[in-house]
């Protein structure tokens, strides 16, 4: 039985116009329910790009949601049969990564807070499966690294992606340090107020106020 939001969602996903589709997967961001799969799987397989980002956006904001029904083990085969297809559009694959990184977050056995599994290496792995020659994708790779609170290559990850030499993969990263303990990340950030950059001085100095 649909109540009347899943409904609208259910049918906007399967809407002509990509925008409609967009609005109903966001939609489906606060409702839990077995219809909520199969809406998600139509947007992840969608032609659209706009629409597959929005569909990855929306398992990556509602997953806290979902580990407390019985859909997340679904949603995560959804992740994982995406992350084969290595998408074309770089959006995409950085709202996989984000997707992906919600995922291993709250999975115990995270092969991230493995401590075996140097951050490297993972990126490195990660590297030709999501394309990260694309400076997008990177900051999808971004957002991941800052989901893993459990993590002890957190800190080291995101520290290298700060250095990255496209500025707005390092105004990404120093954003996320913000979200981190001080005592972790103030150091770093303060390496950076002396940036010739401007757009990344006053990203350690935003991340620094929070």
């Amino acid at each position: 039985k649909y109540s009347v939001q899943s409904l609208a969602c259910y049918r906007g996903v399967e809407d002509h116009d990509w925008r409609v589709a967009c609005e109903a997967l966001v939609g489906w961001r606060e409702l839990h329910n077995q219809h909520k799969v199969q809406s998600l799987a139509t947007g992840r397989d969608h032609p659209n790009p706009h629409v597959r980002r929005c569909a990855l956006e929306s398992i990556a904001a509602s997953w806290d949601g979902l580990i407390l029904t019985s859909h997340h083990d679904e949603v995560l085969a959804l992740i994982e049969t995406a992350a084969d297809l290595i998408d074309d559009s770089a959006s995409v694959r950085a709202a996989l990564l984000e997707a992906k990184g919600a995922a291993m977050a709250s999975l115990v056995a995270s092969p991230l807070a493995a401590p075996d599994m140097d951050w490297r290496d993972w990126n490195l792995a990660t590297s030709e499966r999501y394309r990260l020659e694309d400076a997008t994708a990177r900051i999808g790779l971004v957002k991941l690294w800052a989901r893993q609170t459990k993590s002890p290559h957190r800190f080291a990850a995101l520290n290298e992606l700060a250095h990255d030499v496209d500025l707005r993969v390092a105004e990404a990263a120093l954003e996320a340090f913000g979200k981190l303990p001080p005592a972790e990340s103030r150091t770093a950030l303060h390496g950076f107020l002396e940036h010739p950059d401007n757009g990344l001085r006053l990203a350690a100095v935003t991340a620094l106020a929070e």
